[in-house]
């Protein structure tokens, strides 16, 4: 296992960065920079700045992050000394998400906007959307009616008062 601190090993690319330390064994929050963190499993290795190389031993995907266990971190203390510091893994490039900004809006399948960027917290993720009618507004990020996929940000069926007439 490459513990070198000075750069992961070949074939790992940056996916994210350590968030909050989850838990009192050493779990952490993994903040996915366009990453489908579902693509990540136990048992794949994962090199994080100032630790070195590690393996997952647990990943619960959440709603704009995943918490994960890894074999070399075992207390709070450890995982809160990680944060911010980057996490790199082996991972195929379809695996990678494009960044958000820039993206189509679509609402019921008729074009609507454009994302401006990703704002709010861990626990409220919002989208701001420069919209071809109203200007700029905010939308969830997670939500039922919210739809990520390739081509663009669908907003299927939103409830009556989120969108300005």
């Amino acid at each position: 296992m490459n513990r070198n601190p000075k750069g992961p090993p070949d074939g790992f690319v940056p996916v994210g960065r350590v968030g909050k330390a989850h838990g009192l064994k050493g779990g952490f929050r993994l903040q996915a920079d366009g990453l489908n963190v579902e693509r990540l499993a136990p048992g794949d290795p994962v090199w994080l700045d100032g630790l070195g190389e590690a393996v997952i031993e647990t990943l619960e995907p959440r709603a704009s992050f995943a918490v994960v266990q890894v074999d070399r971190v075992r207390d709070a203390d450890h995982a809160r000394m990680l944060l911010h510091h980057s996490v790199y893994a082996v991972v195929a490039d379809e695996d990678v998400q494009p960044d958000p900004e820039g993206m189509p809006v679509i609402l019921n399948g008729q074009p609507f906007g454009e994302i401006v960027r990703l704002l709010g917290s861990d626990a409220s993720p919002l989208v701001e959307v420069d919209t071809e009618t109203v200007g700029r507004i905010l939308v969830p990020a997670v939500a039922p009616y919210v739809h990520w996929r390739p081509d663009g940000l669908h907003l299927e069926d939103p409830p009556e008062g989120l969108l300005p007439s």
